[in-house]
């Protein structure tokens, strides 16, 4: 009892991909598309039919991290309810709020890598429920241990319908937090060092090597890991306020 209105629904098999300019372009029109049908979401699929990325009923596009929040939550909910038992699966930058909601519904949370290799190889694993990352990759496991835009649509409408919910109202379940990001310069032939230096430095505090480093501070972390294509490192960094972070 779906009424879908399909935009743009042709694919230019010489253009597999958009600059950074054409994507927001993309994302801005469907945000006032939405508006505009009083639609009740919106769900934007990369070229490649993988990714997807989520706009609430105001026509708000949702980012990478709130959007893996969400996604996770439904699933929590969903699979205790069911009484399924296993693990959800997000990388290492992934908000601290995932855990904490995990924990509210007693699921355990596996940190990945960063990599898409990571984030399958972990779906690959037995009892993993739900695999999410922060770019709109969202694995369903019980359906194939991949990304799979148009499963993901389905999954997520299904998990809504369920629960009788819209995607504005879960905002309120989601812990506060504040997540920063940036990019770093630094020539591929540093990166080595720098990761050394990194290391040294930290050794007073926790730190967690599974993708670049993760240095805690109590609840507040950082993460740093080197670009595999480019020559910069990428920071992320989670605390309880914009200054903390």
């Amino acid at each position: 009892n779906c009424e879908v209105i399909a935009l743009n629904a042709n694919l230019d098999g010489a253009k597999t991909t958009k600059t950074a300019e054409e994507f927001q372009k993309s994302m801005d029109q469907l945000s006032s598309i939405v508006r505009s049908l009083d639609a009740d979401m919106g769900f934007y699929l990369d070229a490649g039919g993988e990714k997807v990325f989520l706009f609430d009923e105001t026509g708000e596009a949702l980012d990478g991290d709130t959007a893996l929040n969400i996604v996770t939550l439904l699933t929590l909910k969903c699979s205790k309810e069911c009484g399924k038992k296993g693990v959800i699966a997000v990388p290492i930058t992934a908000s601290r709020a995932i855990d904490r909601m995990a924990e509210m519904y007693g699921y355990e949370v596996k940190r990945t890598k960063t990599t898409a290799r990571g984030l399958m190889e972990a779906a690959s694993e037995e009892g993993v429920l739900f695999v999410g990352e922060e770019t709109g990759g969202y694995i369903f496991p019980q359906f194939q241990p991949d990304f799979d835009g148009m499963y993901a649509i389905v999954k997520i409408m299904e998990m809504l319908a369920t629960h009788n919910v819209r995607l504005h109202k879960l905002l309120r379940e989601i812990p506060p937090s504040t997540i920063l990001k940036e990019k770093v310069s630094c020539p591929f032939e540093n990166k080595g060092m720098i990761m050394r230096r990194l290391a040294e430095d930290s050794s007073k505090f926790e730190t967690v090597l599974l993708d670049g480093i993760k240095i805690k501070f109590g609840d507040d972390w950082i993460v740093a890991y080197p670009s595999q294509d480019n020559p910069y490192f990428h920071l992320v960094a989670e605390a309880s306020t914009e200054q903390g972070a």
